[in-house]
């Protein structure tokens, strides 16, 4: 048998993606400073902001929280 060489050429299409710029992220903030003194979910009172953060409010320890969701479920869970 023979040997068969099989060339293919075709255009392949270019993507341009956009430069990711960096974007300044708010620190995450308690009241107090410290983690938190009720980690009962139901005390909290979540409400989003603007910038895709969350302010929340605790009603038993009177606690305030400011910054991302994923910031305020870690401080939850500590």
């Amino acid at each position: 048998m023979a040997d068969i060489k099989l060339t293919i050429e075709e255009e392949v299409p270019v993507v341009v993606v956009e430069e990711v710029k960096p974007v300044k992220v708010k620190a995450s903030t308690t009241s107090t400073g410290k983690s938190f003194q009720d980690k009962t979910p139901c005390n909290w009172a979540i409400t989003p902001t603007e910038d895709g953060g969350i302010n929340a409010y605790n009603s038993s320890s009177k606690e305030t929280f400011t910054g991302s969701i994923v910031d305020f479920n870690a401080a939850l869970r500590a």
